[in-house]
């Protein structure tokens, strides 16, 4: 997630910390986590920060926990989730998700002219986009 992702999503920090962009920019096992994983790792009472998690077998440093949302509209639970920088995400725990490149569409569209030579640096698909507004201007 970027630093800007809990702002844009009316997420906010119980305790701790959320991420920062120097977590972004070092690709730091840290993660912020939402109330039913703290409540289905830690005791009820026990301080979560500081501690360390496996996510797919990496231990990452709890900063934070999130303040609770409760269910979705479509009856998913929101707090069930953990945050972790992008670049952690891309670099060392998930790896970079790009199209397979086994399907042969060039039969049907022939790739671009290329005259430098240059790679394409294809790191991933978008799958969402949230966008808010900070305030109403004329209206």
């Amino acid at each position: 997630m970027s630093v800007n992702y809990p702002p844009v999503t009316n997420w906010t920090i119980e305790s701790g910390r959320g991420i920062t962009q120097e977590d972004e920019k070092s690709a730091a096992l840290v993660v912020v986590i939402g109330r039913t994983v703290q409540k289905q790792l830690f005791a009820h009472g026990e301080n979560p920060l500081g501690a360390t998690i496996l996510i797919k077998g990496f231990p990452l440093r709890v900063v934070g926990v999130l303040s609770p949302k409760g269910q979705s509209m479509w009856g998913q639970d929101q707090d069930d989730l953990v945050m972790i920088p992008f670049k952690t995400g891309e670099e060392k725990v998930l790896g970079v998700a790009s199209p397979n490149q086994a399907t042969n569409l060039t039969a049907l569209y022939p790739p671009a002219p290329n005259p430098f030579n240059l790679q394409p640096r294809l790191t991933g698909y978008v799958n969402s986009i949230y966008v808010q507004a900070t305030g109403r201007t004329g209206f």
